[in-house]
C-alpha cells in the first residue's frame, strides 16, 4: 500500500534531480516510493519538474515543465508558418526525441525566414525562439546555415517595415541573434 502524502493527489514521489551525472531511466522516473522510503520523501512544487529533449541518448535540453509547454507550442507556430515538420517529436512519459536530420532543415528553414523578415516587431517577436532552437542545434553539433550578410532568398525580404532599415541592420540583427544564442546556451539546462 502506497501513502499519499497531506495536500497531494497522488502516491508520494521523489523526482529526480540531476547534480550532473547520467538520469535514470524512463521507467523509473515518477515512480512511487517504496513504503519503508516513505518517511524521506518531501513534497516538491510542480514547478521543479521538468521533461528532457533528447537526441538518440544525448539531452540536449531539460527545461521546467512551463518553459517546455510555451516551447513545444512555439514550435506548432513556427511549423505552421514555415510549413515544415520541426523534427521534434511529441512528449511522452516527460521525454521528447529530436530527429536530427528533419531538425536541422527547420533550423536552417527558421533563420532563412527569420532573415528575410524586415519588420522589426516580427523579428523581435521570433528572436527568443530563434536563439533557443539556436541552442538546441549547437548541442547537437549540427551544422547551421549562417547565410552570408546580403544575401537574397528568392522571394525576396517579406513583411516588410515601412520606412525598411538599411542592410547594415541585417548584420546587427545576426550578431545580435548569436549573442542571445549563446546567453541562452548558459542558462538552459541540460
Amino acid at each position: 500500500m502506497t501513502k499519499t502524502l497531506p495536500g497531494s493527489v497522488g502516491p508520494a514521489y521523489q523526482p529526480f534531480r540531476r547534480p550532473g551525472i547520467g538520469r535514470p531511466p524512463a521507467s523509473t522516473r515518477g515512480q512511487p516510493i517504496p513504503p519503508g522510503n516513505l518517511e524521506k520523501a518531501k513534497p516538491v512544487p510542480e514547478a521543479v519538474l521538468s521533461q528532457y529533449y533528447d537526441m538518440g541518448d544525448q539531452t540536449l535540453w531539460n527545461p521546467s515543465n512551463g518553459v517546455s509547454r510555451l516551447f513545444m507550442s512555439q514550435v506548432s507556430v513556427y511549423q505552421a508558418e514555415l510549413g515544415l515538420p520541426s523534427g521534434i517529436g511529441p512528449m511522452r512519459a516527460d521525454e521528447c526525441q529530436i530527429d536530427a536530420l528533419v531538425f536541422k532543415a527547420f533550423v536552417d528553414a527558421l533563420l532563412a525566414w527569420h532573415r528575410r523578415t524586415g519588420h522589426a516587431v516580427m523579428a523581435a517577436l521570433s528572436e527568443g525562439f530563434v536563439a533557443t532552437v539556436l541552442v538546441l542545434a549547437e548541442r547537437a553539433v549540427l551544422d547551421v546555415t549562417w547565410q552570408p550578410t546580403g544575401f537574397t532568398e528568392a522571394g525576396g525580404l517579406s513583411d516588410v517595415q515601412v520606412p525598411t532599415a538599411p542592410d547594415s541592420c541585417e548584420t546587427a540583427r545576426a550578431a545580435g541573434l548569436r549573442r542571445k544564442s549563446r546567453e541562452l546556451g548558459r542558462l538552459m539546462a541540460v
